[in-house]
């Protein structure tokens, strides 16, 4: 009994693969996080489109424009190191400033559900 269960699943992947239907429509999202996604997506688009059985997109969110922001220094810290954090903050606040407007109209203007996929995958 094992032996058929064994067998069961290559049996019908195998008749997957050589049914005519038609392909099934997958989107990828991707596009943040702290994570190779590039890599990732990649390697997702390359195992879908080998298996014939999938037509594949990928959306790439819009990248959030910005400065990392620093830790700030200790409250003992000389006072040139609390000056310069500082004059960072400000450099950031006024960068950040800028950036909202481009951030917000890319994202405004991205939609990636408009293609009637099927399947959703999210690599974010």
């Amino acid at each position: 009994m094992s032996k058929y269960l064994t067998i069961l699943p290559f049996l019908f992947l195998g008749w997957m693969s050589s049914s005519g239907s038609p392909s099934i429509p997958v989107l990828i999202v991707d596009g943040q996080n702290n994570h190779d996604w590039q890599s990732t997506t990649d390697s997702l688009h390359a195992t879908l489109k080998a298996t014939n059985r999938f037509s594949v997109d990928v959306e790439t969110a819009p990248q959030t424009q910005s400065i990392k922001g620093i830790r700030g220094p200790k409250a003992d810290a000389p006072e040139y190191l609390k000056n310069s954090y500082q004059d960072f903050r400000s450099a950031q606040k006024t960068a950040d400033e800028k950036n909202k407007l481009a951030n917000d109209a890319a994202w405004k203007n991205w939609n990636p559900f408009k293609g009637g996929h099927q399947t959703v995958v999210l690599n974010y």
